[in-house]
Order: C-alpha cells, then structure tokens, then sequence
C-alpha cells in the first residue's frame, strides 16, 4: 500500500522548521530504517512541551496527521493552517465518532496517525495517566505502533513557561508493534514505552515568571495564589516570605531544602485529606469563591462568548458563575469534563455547554483540584483534562 502524500503545507512548513530546530535542540533521534516507509501507521508519543508535535513532525521520517484538540481550531488563523496540516479536531468533553471516523479513513489510505495518549501537556515533566479509550482506539485502528520518547522536550518549553529556552532534545522510539486485542496488554506497553522522568539537576537556572501556575499555593504556609518568580529564576512566596532557586525548569530548591523535581512540589501542594472531606455532600459547608479574569460560553466547543469579569462559587449542591448581569447555575451530576487548556484557562463542560474561565494572575489548578475533590465526593464520573 502506498504512503498517503503529506498535504502541501505540511511538506513546506515542515522544510521550514526542521533547519531551524535542529540548530535549536539538536534534534537526535534513531535511525529511519526502525520506521516501515509505508502502510497505515500509529504513532504515540509523550506530551511534556508546546512544541512537541513540530519536534515530532521535524524528526519523524514519515508525515504525522495530528490529533488535535478542537480548541486549536478557535481562531480563524489557527484553524486555517491546522486544515491545511491535515490535523484531524478532536472533541475531548464528548465522545467524538467523527474524529475516529477520519483516523480510520487516514489508516486505510495508508496514512500514519499522530497521537499523544496523555491528552494534555504535563504540568511537573513526569508521565501523565492514559486517557480512557486510547488502547480503545487503537485496537480498533489495527495498524502498528510507534511509541516515541521525546528526552529533553520539558526543559525546552514547559506548560507553565512563558517561552522556550534553547536545550538539547533527543528522540526515542520503539520498533512497531502490533495493537493486538488485549487492552489491558497494551495499555501496560504504552506506559512503560512513554515513561519519562526529569534529569539530574543542573545549575543553569531558568525564567521563573510564570512557576506560580505549576506551584499553585504555598509548600511552606499554604496560601493559595500566593507563589511568584523572577526572571532570574528565584521563587518567593508573597505571604509568608519562604524563597527558592529553580532550577533548568525541572528541579526547586526551596528553603534550602535542595533541589527537588517539580513533580515533587507538585504533590507537596496537592490537596490533603481534610480538604477533601471539606467538599463531601453531608452537612451544610461554607462556600468558596474564586475570582476569574474572563468568562466565556457555548453552545458547543465552539464557539465561545465572552462574559465579561465575575467569580466562580462553589457551594455544596452546585458550581455557580457570575459575571456583569449573567449568571450561570450548573448542578454537580451535569458536569462531565474539567480541563485546564494552555496555562491559564479553566474548562468545565456539561453535556451542552462549555465554560472557560480565564486568569490573568495565580492558577487554575487550585479550582481544578477543588472541583476534582467535589466531583469525586459526589461520586459522579467525569473527564480530566
């Protein structure tokens, strides 16, 4: 079976930045011969970095029809070039049969699949858990499978980091396996494969600015939104005063405690248990407010409109949201998806709506992990994201 043509823009795009990139990061990767040159194809790949998918379509030997998610396609620019790509829109709040449909017909033209099985980018650099139906998918996809390692790709551009900084980036990928029928098996082999975890600690010290979206409250008092950085790479708390060094992106030494991966402080600030049965159903509870920059609704994923500057309160029943003269009332079991997109926007979506939250100072992670906690007391299913 013949290999599908790349689209014409994919080709020019993809002449462009590949000079460029391999200057930038080196961009090492194993030998082209481990790829078959033609045949439907799948290729899984770890998610640390916005520039992933371009690292991933410079140094693959094969063109990459990208699953993307829809609201890549917001803009009307952005969607132009990602058509034009031949990304496939992928609806993550909502089953999406139109997405598996053209994966399927991309396969059966003898195409190759591009796939981040994570879903979003990781916050800390280490691996992320598989969304729910990926082995799915790729069963039923029946083509073999590429599972790539992208080594160096979160110290390039971390999901938190205002911009890249010029590192070393190598590629690992494995021999193509068959998808086979056993889900459990396979879902085994993508962890194993995608596991990725920070290097050593170095003493090149990173941009800071932006740490406070990872670091989300305080690991020494516990406020919330309270972090902050400099460009220098020294991490302070505007609360209590507790300082640090971070390190090439990867690693924070916090009050003298040494350098510690990201991953870690991740976990340290992570709700604890007794916040956690603060948000179960019983008993009446107080409520909580969080402040957001923008907020914008939909009928669908897209598209959004905009709301203007109000808060969100969580209360023990509901999810409320007010801004100006609009109000919105969304019960607990009407929830199904809550995402963070980029760094700084909220989603939560309901079987009809989407609503995104924007903000300019502090993270949403801490209404993410609230809202998480609540859902999960509640006992009601939901996607992350």
């Amino acid at each position: 079976m013949p290999t599908l043509r790349a689209p014409l823009a994919y080709r020019l795009v993809r002449s462009l930045i590949r000079p460029f990139l391999r200057w930038y990061c080196g961009l090492e990767h194993p030998a082209a011969g481990t790829v078959p040159a033609d045949g439907p194809l799948v290729v899984v790949a770890d998610h640390r970095s916005y520039l992933d998918a371009f690292l991933l379509a410079a140094a693959f030997p094969r063109p990459l029809s990208f699953l993307t998610t829809v609201e890549a396609f917001r803009r009307g620019p952005d969607r132009f070039l990602l058509e034009r790509l031949g990304c496939i829109r992928l609806r993550r709040h909502s089953p999406d049969p139109t997405a598996l449909r053209q994966v399927l017909q991309t396969l059966e033209r003898g195409g190759a699949v591009g796939i981040f099985p994570e879903g979003e980018r990781s916050w800390d650099g280490g691996p992320s858990t598989l969304l729910p139906g990926v082995a799915r998918l790729l069963v039923l996809a029946g083509a073999p499978i590429v599972a790539v390692r992208i080594e160096g790709s979160y110290r390039l551009w971390p999901r938190w980091g205002r911009g890249p900084h010029r590192t070393r980036v190598v590629f690992h990928w494995t021999e193509p396996q068959p998808a086979g029928e056993d889900e459990q098996a396979l879902e085994h082999w993508l962890v194993d494969a995608l596991a990725t975890h920070p290097g050593p600690p170095s003493r090149r010290r990173r941009s800071a600015s932006d740490v406070g979206r990872l670091i989300w409250r305080c690991p020494t008092c516990g406020h919330f939104d309270a972090v902050r950085g400099r460009r220098d790479g020294t991490v302070f708390c505007l609360r209590c005063g507790a300082a640090g060094v971070l390190h090439d992106g990867t690693h924070l030494d916090w009050e003298g405690s040494g350098p510690r991966p990201l991953r870690v402080w991740a976990r340290a600030v992570a709700l604890s248990g007794a916040e956690r049965r603060a948000l179960a159903p019983p008993g009446p509870r107080p409520h909580r407010h969080w402040p957001f920059l923008r907020l914008s609704d939909g009928g669908s994923d897209l598209p959004l409109v905009p709301r203007g500057i109000g808060e969100a309160v969580l209360t023990p029943e509901a999810l409320v949201l007010r801004a100006r003269r609009w109000r919105a009332y969304v019960p607990a079991e009407s929830i199904r998806s809550v995402a963070v997109e980029g760094s700084h926007k909220l989603q939560v979506a309901t079987a009809r709506r989407t609503y995104e939250l924007r903000y300019r100072r502090g993270s949403p992670r801490g209404p993410r992990a609230h809202l998480e906690a609540w859902l999960e007391a509640r006992g009601i299913p939901f996607r992350r994201g």
